[in-house]
């Protein structure tokens, strides 16, 4: 339906990140023109978080748990994490340290680039976990260190998710 004012742009709420960029491409590949102009394309968390604030019912109380922030959380642990740390961030850091064999261990040339695109990465993922995979998210909240029941990637993926959300 056309909207009152044509100068007002539509608004669109969409499930989750991966549609910002494809909704767009793919009405504009569909409709007459071409174009997709004056759309308002949101995400649930976004619009549902924005109905909370007008109600007034968040005000001050609650952060909304942006990938940003969650992000800029990941890059501070990451930056405090010691090139001989054994446990269970050891994915980690192997990925952002190497080392000649000896106790020599030494940030990759290109360390914070490393930093920069996996706290990015593992923000989005951690951001859709929140909103998709609430029972593993439990379980993980639940659970303590030393657990069989998952790989070595899962377990450094929840230690680390532990660790950033454990005050917020």
């Amino acid at each position: 339906s056309t909207p009152a004012n044509l100068f007002e742009p539509v608004n669109v709420v969409v499930p989750s990140t991966h549609f910002l960029t494809w909704l767009p491409l793919e009405i504009s590949k569909r409709a007459e023109n071409r174009v997709a102009a004056n759309l308002k394309i949101q995400t649930l968390e976004i619009v549902l978080w924005a109905m909370l604030e007008k109600l007034g019912s968040v005000q001050g109380q609650f952060e909304l748990l942006s990938r940003e922030s969650i992000s800029v959380r990941i890059v501070s642990r990451f930056l405090k994490l010691k090139a001989n740390e054994p446990g269970a961030l050891k994915l980690i850091r192997d990925y952002l340290y190497f080392t000649n064999g000896k106790d020599d261990w030494q940030q990759y040339p290109d360390f914070e680039l490393r930093v920069w695109n996996l706290s990015t990465k593992l923000a989005g993922l951690f951001a859709d976990y929140e909103l998709h995979r609430h029972e593993m998210v439990s379980k993980w909240q639940a659970r303590e260190p030393g657990s069989s029941d998952t790989n070595e990637m899962e377990t450094c993926q929840w230690v680390l998710y532990r660790e950033i959300f454990s005050d917020w």
